[in-house]
């Protein structure tokens, strides 16, 4: 497997800042606006804490949105040999982070 090709690292850090600021705006909206109806599972009459559960879903949206960018960038600048790493890395982060933020959402629940 070579180097990228200059249009396929393009194409990659526009994917990734773009999924990434999508993230970023989705989590800062749920987190803004406290709206239940964008956290998955989340059923209305059992949540205890609205504000303290989309605060806590907000905030790892937008930081899974952050990782997503920097992974995008770094992704040009990291040798081919050591990309998985990076990748791996990524997903690992991202799916701690998922697990760690339904964990702690059994705090705001019923």
């Amino acid at each position: 497997m070579g180097q990228s090709t200059v249009p396929e690292s393009v194409f990659l850090v526009a994917v990734m800042a773009v999924t990434g600021l999508f993230l970023v705006w989705l989590g800062r909206y749920v987190w803004r606006t406290q709206d239940l109806t964008l956290v998955a599972g989340a059923r209305g009459q059992r949540v205890t804490d609205p504000a303290g559960l989309t605060a806590l879903v907000g905030r790892a949206t937008v930081a899974t949105g952050v990782a997503t960018i920097l992974v995008g960038l770094l992704s040009v600048l990291v040798p081919t040999p050591q990309r998985g790493l990076l990748w791996g890395g990524y997903i690992v982060a991202a799916l701690a982070l998922a697990g760690w933020t339904h964990w702690r959402s059994r705090e705001y629940t019923e």
